[in-house]
């Protein structure tokens, strides 16, 4: 997806990701969350627990032009992208205990809504808050395919499972200059150092 934000967006939560929607599912969503206009939050939501939201200062003036947003999403991995900058990876480890949402299938949603955390109290004067969207493509397995099908290493997103050297070194520039929370790192969570942040 290409997003722009709208201007002096401070309490305005600009959203694009992929959620469960079958009645009687587990919660599971894979997260952008635009907290006013200069942090990104990712979040990976995964069997109705939350709590693994990672930030970054957007290097880049959001609000002047579209910006390219990607999730690629498949039985081994997920990675977050930002004009095709990888910020953040998610292994699928359930062989050790860690939850990966591979059970159902997911959606979009896009939305955009307030909360004072969002980056302070909003100041209506600035508004009308638009948020613009354009550009949206999706490859992936329709949800009536089975998932055994939808596991076939024959299809294109599902061959891959690690960085590039290319990516390595922009992944880890981007992580070293921009982030500015990460919950694994965060000493006053319960548990604090999450099994899954063991070894990444």
């Amino acid at each position: 997806m290409k997003i722009k934000l709208p201007p002096k967006s401070d309490g305005i939560i600009t959203t694009f990701y992929l959620i469960t929607g079958l009645k009687g599912s587990q919660h599971n969503e894979l997260d952008f969350e635009f907290l006013g206009n200069h942090t990104l939050q990712t979040n990976v939501y995964v069997h109705d627990i939350g709590g693994r939201e990672q930030r970054v200062r957007l290097w880049f003036d959001a609000t002047a032009d579209f910006h390219s947003y990607k999730i690629l999403w498949n039985p081994s991995t997920i990675m977050f992208f930002v004009d095709d900058t990888p910020i953040r990876v998610f292994k699928n480890r359930k062989q050790e205990g860690i939850p990966f949402p591979d059970q159902f299938p997911m959606h979009i949603e896009a939305t955009i809504w307030t909360a004072d955390w969002a980056g302070g109290l909003v100041n209506w004067k600035n508004g009308t808050f638009k948020a613009q969207y354009k550009g949206f493509e999706i490859n992936g397995c329709p949800s009536n395919s089975g998932f055994e099908g939808c596991r076939s290493p024959s299809l294109p997103w599902n061959q891959v499972h690690e960085l590039n050297d290319m990516q390595i070194e922009a992944y880890t520039e981007a992580r070293k200059n921009f982030m500015i929370y990460d919950y694994c790192s965060d000493a006053s969570r319960k548990p604090a150092n999450p099994k899954e942040c063991e070894n990444i």
